[in-house]
């Protein structure tokens, strides 16, 4: 039997923040040594976007996924460096997938107009990046959860743009996924305290 060929590494570039110029110069010099055993190709790159950003431990700057953090300790280890960087790879994959809007006909659309996005809190300005469209979806949000392609649908907002953003939201602790395969249809609008906007009234005693 003919054996397959392993899968080829992604091509993936990271930038290093928040370390003195001798250590970052001690990275890209590590990075380099592993490649070849890392899961992944990495070359390092001086400006966005990139896939991972390597930050010292500490570091609590908010990040959009699929871009991935990963924190280093001093002093600088290179078999630490390479599991965290094979980690980040894992993850990066992980929200990539998230990222990619679901085919239109697929089986797997089922599945996500089962899934709705949940506001836990109303995001950071580090997250809104005074972008109106995120604004807009995070005011829908705070309303109602919506299932991603409701949200496209009723913002005008490229459904791309949407998973993105929902990622984004759900990467940073502002959102939750609520599995409702009982309930395909979640495009009736909530009543009552239902929502984050229904639920600080209600914390208000207001009607």
């Amino acid at each position: 039997m003919v054996q397959a060929p392993a899968p080829r590494p992604a091509e993936r570039r990271y930038r290093v923040t928040g370390l003195p110029e001798r250590d970052v110069l001690v990275i890209k010099s590590m990075v380099k040594l592993l490649a070849g055993k890392t899961r992944d190709h990495w070359t390092a790159a001086d400006a966005d976007p990139v896939h991972a950003l390597i930050a010292p431990v500490g570091y609590a700057e908010p990040v959009a996924p699929p871009t991935a953090i990963v924190r280093v300790g001093l002093p600088l280890r290179a078999d630490d460096l390479w599991s965290q960087l094979d980690r980040a790879s894992a993850q990066i994959e992980l929200d990539l997938e998230l990222v990619r809007p679901v085919a239109r006909g697929s089986e797997s659309a089922g599945v996500a107009g089962g899934r709705r996005l949940q506001l836990m809190r109303w995001p950071p300005d580090s997250l809104l990046r005074s972008d109106l469209r995120y604004l807009r979806l995070a005011t829908m949000l705070g309303a109602r959860p919506f299932a991603v392609e409701e949200l496209a649908a009723k913002s005008g907002i490229p459904l791309a743009t949407c998973h993105a953003f929902a990622a984004m939201l759900h990467g940073n602790g502002v959102a939750e996924w609520l599995i409702d395969p009982d309930h395909p249809d979640a495009s009736a609008p909530s009543t009552g305290s239902s929502g984050l906007i229904g639920r600080i009234r209600s914390r208000l005693g207001l009607p």
